[in-house]
């Protein structure tokens, strides 16, 4: 069933993908929330969509910030859709996302916030361009690990665009994501994403999964009161203590 899996999946996508222009057009119409708000429910929208149609089921626990900057662990590109369906956000992502055929022009459309993480230099421009964002009044989700993992452990958070959070003193709110396959389907070896394995392969492995669980839960907002670094080592206990209690 696997590779009847895939092509059924791929087939919809192919057909959902497409309707997703005039949906935002229409989106854009019907809306009564200005462009930045109206943009976050068209992404909610799809990106809801695409988590049905390749097999997952959402599951959220407590309670989604309406603005603010949400700091999540990261262990897939999935985590988009997951965290994308369980409330209207925009986005904190790596600068390549932009030059990905029609997720680039998605994240574009939804409010992305781009980085060149290599690009140290670059810092104080992507902290104003974050809280230019946290301006719009939607969240904003961060992935302060830097990288996907297997999810066995959290990596430690990276500091530098917290400091966006302190110059605006916007609430911060820590998520735990997690996901279960169905068997036969492995969680580490078909969701998460890690390890060198090439982004292509991996969504042809993704693919063929009977179907998902995705949980996430939210923790309790708090306004971002210290420096980045007491602020990062913070938000990491809080997320692993949020991670662990879903186990």
């Amino acid at each position: 069933m696997g590779p009847l899996r895939r092509l059924y999946r791929l087939g919809l996508l192919a057909l959902f993908l497409p309707l997703t222009l005039p949906a935002y057009l229409f989106f854009r119409w019907r809306s009564s929330a200005d462009k930045a708000a109206m943009g976050v429910l068209w992404l909610q929208w799809t990106l809801r969509c695409s988590l049905r149609i390749v097999g997952g089921h959402l599951q959220v626990r407590g309670t989604p910030p309406r603005s603010g900057l949400i700091v999540s662990n990261h262990l897939s590109y999935v985590d988009i859709a997951a965290l994308g369906s369980s409330c209207p956000c925009a986005f904190v992502s790596k600068a390549e996302v932009r030059a990905w055929p029609f997720i680039g022009w998605a994240a574009e459309l939804a409010g992305t916030v781009f980085v060149r993480r290599a690009h140290r230099s670059e810092v104080t421009g992507q902290v104003e361009d974050l809280k230019h964002a946290l301006a719009r009044g939607v969240p904003v989700v961060l992935f302060p690990e830097g990288t996907s993992t297997d999810g066995a452990t959290v990596l430690p958070f990276r500091s530098a665009l917290l400091q966006a959070a302190l110059e605006t003193g916007c609430d911060v709110t820590p998520v735990a994501l997690r996901y279960r396959a169905d068997p036969p389907g492995d969680t580490v070896r078909d969701i998460c994403w890690w390890g060198g394995l090439g982004f292509v392969p991996h969504v042809w492995r993704f693919l063929a999964l009977r179907s998902f669980e995705a949980i996430v839960v939210f923790g309790e907002s708090c306004p971002a009161r210290t420096d980045r670094k007491t602020e990062a080592s913070k938000l990491h206990a809080d997320v692993c203590r949020l991670r662990e209690a879903m186990a």
